[in-house]
């Protein structure tokens, strides 16, 4: 259904992100999706979404999915603000929204 995927954080909670990330990388994988080519890995899901908005091109549609009206993501036992319309109006401004901790270099979520 989409030419490319970006598979990113969506409350991961206490469970390792880069694990989940894998584990849905490895689904893909295995039903012919070419890392890459029809799907890319993007943790924060701010450079994700900022990601997808530099990736389309003119008659392109850029869907975000799992947050929808929730205003917050969860990292172990903490919400962080989060509003995936302001991350695509961040985004279609030129500017990542880096709010969460995995915007930080040094995360490890």
């Amino acid at each position: 259904l989409a030419d490319m995927t970006i598979i990113t954080a969506e409350d991961p909670r206490t469970e390792n992100l880069d694990a989940i990330i894998a584990q849905t990388a490895e689904t893909m994988q295995a039903d012919g999706a070419i890392e890459g080519q029809t799907f890319e890995r993007v943790p924060d899901r701010g450079r994700a979404i900022y990601r997808a908005t530099q990736l389309a091109q003119p008659g392109d549609v850029v869907i975000t999915l799992g947050k929808g009206h929730e205003q917050s993501m969860c990292f172990g036992e903490v919400e962080y603000p989060w509003d995936d319309r302001q991350a695509l109006t961040s985004a279609l401004r030129g500017q990542p929204l880096l709010t969460l901790p995995t915007a930080r270099p040094e995360a490890d979520v």
